[in-house]
């Protein structure tokens, strides 16, 4: 039979070593993120120009390109607003 300190040094260690691996691994997903989405709008940008558009309305078009990084954290940062204002007084 555990005791229940046994069992509070094992959710210790597990919350510690999950830490650790959104720690390390959060900036490798945003690196992928930011580079993909780079390469996405530069791939639409290719499409609208091969398909006729002019390249100044391309360029234009292409900054309108959904979901930057930075629309993302406000986004995040929104909700989390949203969250601590639903909380009972």
């Amino acid at each position: 039979m555990r005791s229940s300190r046994d069992v509070s040094i094992r959710s210790i260690l597990t919350t510690i070593f999950y830490f650790f691996k959104i720690f390390f691994t959060l900036p490798l997903v945003l690196w992928r993120y930011y580079f993909g989405r780079k390469g996405a709008v530069r791939r639409f940008k290719k499409e609208l120009i091969s398909s006729g558009v002019p390249r100044k309305e391309a360029n234009e078009l292409a900054q309108l390109y959904p979901f930057k990084l930075s629309e993302v954290w406000e986004l995040a940062r929104e909700t989390r607003g949203i969250r601590a204002s639903r909380r009972p007084s």
